[in-house]
């Protein structure tokens, strides 16, 4: 049987992760920014096939004749698409881990809106709150469609929860539980 973890054991694998993936996303950003812009002609890879040799006789040769001419080289040439596509699809993962990490940082505030509900500490809930879909916010732009419709729904039940603070307390735990695993989810399914 599993068991669920515990509060603060699911806030201090949120807290170990975000800055791995906030170096990796740095990194990322860093290494696109430093990559050369790609040549105006089509790059051209020779390889030289060798030619092979023959195996010495036993017998006497016969005076040897002129050395035929070295095989020329083979030019391959690779399209700039591909080099391009490569690109793009680069860009387009790390956007996604952008989002992710957008993500996983709502899941952290919604943890400390829960952290706060517990300690009845109402306003500084709506405060996380506000901070969870600020960064929902920021997610959206950077994620897939099928998330981004997530996010809209996200936003939904945050609103619903901020309504039901004072009309009904008791709920909002379990919902802020529900809220948190929705959005690991989210984050966790456009990472490449």
């Amino acid at each position: 049987m599993l068991r669920r973890p515990s509060q603060q054991q699911l806030v201090a694998v949120l807290r170990a992760t975000l800055p791995l993936l906030l170096a990796a996303f740095l990194g990322g950003l860093v290494a696109l920014a430093l990559q050369p812009d790609p040549p105006a002609q089509q790059p051209v890879i020779q390889v030289v096939t060798p030619t092979v040799l023959k195996a010495a006789a036993t017998e006497v040769l016969p005076a040897p004749a002129p050395s035929p001419m070295p095989a020329t080289p083979t030019i391959i040439v690779f399209p700039e698409d591909t080099i391009s596509l490569e690109l793009v699809t680069l860009r387009r993962d790390l956007e996604f881990t952008a989002g992710s990490l957008h993500l996983l940082r709502a899941t952290i505030r919604i943890q400390n809106a829960r952290i706060a509900h517990s300690n009845l500490q109402t306003g500084n809930v709506e405060a996380q709150l506000d901070l969870a879909q600020s960064d929902l916010d920021a997610a959206f732009p950077l994620v897939s469609d099928e998330v981004r419709a997530a996010i809209q729904g996200l936003n939904d039940q945050i609103n619903y929860l901020r309504d039901d603070l004072s009309i009904r307390p008791e709920t909002i735990d379990s919902r802020l539980a529900d809220l948190t695993e929705q959005v690991l989810v989210l984050a966790n399914r456009d990472l490449p």
